[in-house]
């Protein structure tokens, strides 16, 4: 084999190498720096319904860490409303308090249809820079944040 050849083979591994680290470190989630309870750098919560509720409205909340708070209602994939919002100073306390007492663990990402006639929530919680993201149809939404989403929807409706 000559100089030649065997310079082209170790450039394209090297090259083949740095370019898959590459994807792997900008693909993945982010290693938490902070603990996972740790709000005070910031949150943001997407709590979205799926499955069922398509014919008669599938509701979808954004809720970020200033109390701002989004909620649309998608039927068939049309919205048929909008309403933003502030959170009360309760209702934000209420909500960092579950969010400080959840245990969040990294999961995979992994899609799921719902039985017929059910339906499913997909949930992303951003702490600071990591992402969280869980589906419902997969596993038990992570408590107790799972359960005070799915129990206190109403300070959503502004």
């Amino acid at each position: 084999m000559s100089r030649a050849l065997a310079f082209v083979f170790l450039s394209t591994f090297i090259v083949g190498f740095a370019a898959g680290f590459n994807v792997f470190l900008h693909t993945r989630d982010t290693l938490p720096s902070l603990p996972a309870n740790d709000v005070s750098s910031g949150y943001d919560i997407i709590y979205d319904t799926y499955g069922a509720c398509r014919a008669t409205g599938c509701i979808s909340y954004h809720v970020a860490r200033d109390g701002s708070a989004t909620r649309i209602v998608l039927r068939d994939g049309a919205q048929l409303e909008r309403r933003d919002g502030t959170l009360t100073a309760s209702a934000q306390q209420a909500l960092v308090e579950a969010l400080q007492a959840t245990s969040f663990r990294a999961s995979t990402l992994e899609t799921c249809t719902p039985a017929a006639g059910e339906s499913a929530v997909r949930l992303m919680v951003r702490i600071g820079e990591t992402t969280y993201r869980y589906d419902s149809c997969l596993a038990p939404l992570p408590e107790p944040l799972g359960a005070f989403l799915e129990n206190h929807t109403q300070w959503l409706r502004f």
